[in-house]
């Protein structure tokens, strides 16, 4: 009776042990996300904030300060990074349930190592502080390409959009933060100090991020069905050379290759995959170069104190931020209806933007 007794335990124990584990709730995803997007994008606000001291401290092998368009390389650099490596990434992501947030998590471990490079390696050297900023851009590939998507899997019916605004809202929390962060920074050495707070708050992010590892919620049309064709680490080494050269090899084609059922489709035969991208760079050029130089044109162009038109900008980048980011997200869950399917919320998106598309150039042309 003992006997058996110790058997059904044991066979509790085991199918305890091979149940998968618990998601982690829709809001607790959102949350750990807003934290890292908060930083990274504090990231940019703080190198706005500092940039006129960048200019005065950081040379290119002499005593020159850096020109403008020298420094407007740091805040644009990154972008050479990110862009090669998302689709790495994105590629890496489905090798199964867990490798979205290691890949996340490896983004996040190259974004840190830039940070607090900065601090350690860079001194004054041009050079060395460009590589440093082309490799945050490395790093913010995984999360930024990969988080959306995630939290597009956990959020519930019917507010996805909502959940996605509140999600995006933190790319100007942020960027305001770093402005707001920076107002009474008197040094490029101080400046540096900042980077490395940053770094060590994106530490916990990152061992979170692997320990909830198999507990984020991905779609499991998202990972790739064939089994591996390779084992052990060595193996997996050689699968993300695969997958690698891969990705290059349709980037260098020009065309991404998506799956609808059995036939394979050319994303950029697809007209609202192109409009969207053209539109989203349009966006990019306008909030990147406010936020990179949007400091400095207010202290040059209005004789400002640095330490007052980086708290302005920053306080007016937060309520426009929050305000219209969430604000967005809610009405397209509301023209959208309860329930939507994946047409009505791209319908009910397109119609909203297209609208305060048509607002901002009335009052840019005013």
């Amino acid at each position: 009776m003992m006997h058996h007794s110790s058997m059904t335990s044991h066979s509790t124990a085991g199918s305890d042990a091979s149940e998968p584990p618990r998601r982690l709730s829709p809001r607790t995803q959102l949350l750990f996300f807003i934290g890292c997007e908060l930083l990274v994008y504090m990231d940019r606000g703080v190198l706005a904030g500092i940039l006129p001291h960048i200019k005065e401290s950081v040379h290119k092998g002499d005593s020159t300060p850096l020109s403008s368009a020298a420094a407007g390389w740091l805040g644009s650099v990154f972008m050479f990074g990110y862009t090669i490596a998302s689709p790495i990434f994105a590629r890496l992501s489905r090798r199964g349930p867990c490798w979205t947030a290691r890949s996340i998590a490896i983004g996040l471990v190259v974004w840190t190592a830039a940070c607090a490079s900065t601090y350690f390696f860079v001194g004054t050297s041009y050079d060395l502080l460009l590589l440093c900023r082309l490799l945050t851009g490395v790093g913010e590939a995984a999360f930024c390409a990969l988080a959306p998507v995630v939290i597009d899997d956990a959020s519930p019916s019917g507010r996805k959009s909502s959940y996605l605004g509140l999600f995006f809202m933190a790319i100007y929390v942020g960027i305001a933060l770093g402005n707001i962060v920076t107002a009474g920074i008197p040094s490029w050495e101080a400046g540096k100090v900042i980077l490395l707070v940053e770094a060590c708050l994106m530490v916990p992010m990152i061992v979170l991020c692997l320990r909830w590892q198999w507990r984020f919620s991905t779609s499991p049309q998202r990972v790739i069905n064939e089994a591996p064709a390779y084992t052990g680490v060595s193996g997996t080494i050689m699968g993300f050379m695969s997958d690698v050269k891969q990705v290059l090899m349709v980037v260098v084609a020009g065309n991404f290759v998506a799956r609808e059922g059995s036939s394979r489709v050319f994303l950029s035969q697809s007209k609202s995959f192109v409009l969207i991208c053209l539109g989203f760079a349009a966006f990019n050029f306008v909030v990147g170069g406010l936020a990179v130089h949007g400091p400095t044109i207010l202290r040059e162009s209005l004789h400002a104190s640095q330490a007052v038109a980086t708290l302005g900008l920053g306080l007016a980048t937060v309520f426009t931020g929050v305000l219209g980011t969430y604000f967005g997200g809610w009405l397209s869950d509301k023209v959208a209806g309860k329930n939507p399917d994946v047409s009505s919320r791209a319908r009910a998106g397109s119609k909203i933007c297209a609208i305060m598309s048509a607002i901002g150039v009335v009052e840019g042309v005013v």
